[in-house]
């Protein structure tokens, strides 16, 4: 509860702050996401977010997504099971794909972002993530979002063998 509340004030307050104050209160936002113990809470705390949200503070909260899917994907499998589950996977994929329909670039790049670390924190298991693509985007953006992922596959794998 203490959580939410502070998140929501804290993205509220950054619409009307200078650039100062938004990047010290981004920098606190991220400190908040990366260093919570529940990411399923954390995103069912950011997800209803994005539709109540515009730009800039939009871009912020889909960093914050990113941010816990990132955390997800570090996490153990046991731990990430709950992004494969239906209500979980409506809830994220829902607002992340309506975000590829935006005015701005920037969210719909930002959801782009978001969508190709879902894929990963999911451990690559695409059953639930290509069928709700599937149903919900046409051919173009779902080759859109397939060819990001491939991207960044390949950057993970040039990355490992160069370690």
């Amino acid at each position: 509860m203490f959580f939410e509340l502070l998140l929501q004030r804290l993205i509220d307050a950054m619409n009307a702050q200078v650039d100062v104050a938004r990047h010290l209160m981004e920098r606190i936002l991220h400190e908040l996401v990366r260093n919570s113990s529940d990411k399923k809470q954390t995103l069912a705390t950011l997800v209803p977010l994005i539709s109540s949200t515009e730009p800039p503070a939009l871009q912020v909260v889909l960093c914050l997504v990113k941010l816990c899917l990132e955390s997800c994907e570090r996490g153990a499998p046991q731990e990430t099971e709950f992004l494969l589950k239906q209500e979980v996977a409506d809830g994220v994929l829902g607002a992340l794909t309506r975000c590829l329909s935006h005015a701005s670039s920037k969210v719909r790049k930002h959801a782009v972002d978001c969508l190709v670390v879902y894929h990963f924190a999911t451990k690559e298991d695409n059953t639930i993530m290509n069928k709700y693509l599937s149903a919900a985007l046409d051919d173009t953006r779902q080759r859109l979002v397939g060819i990001f992922i491939d991207r960044a596959n390949m950057e993970r794998h040039h990355i490992g063998l160069s370690s």
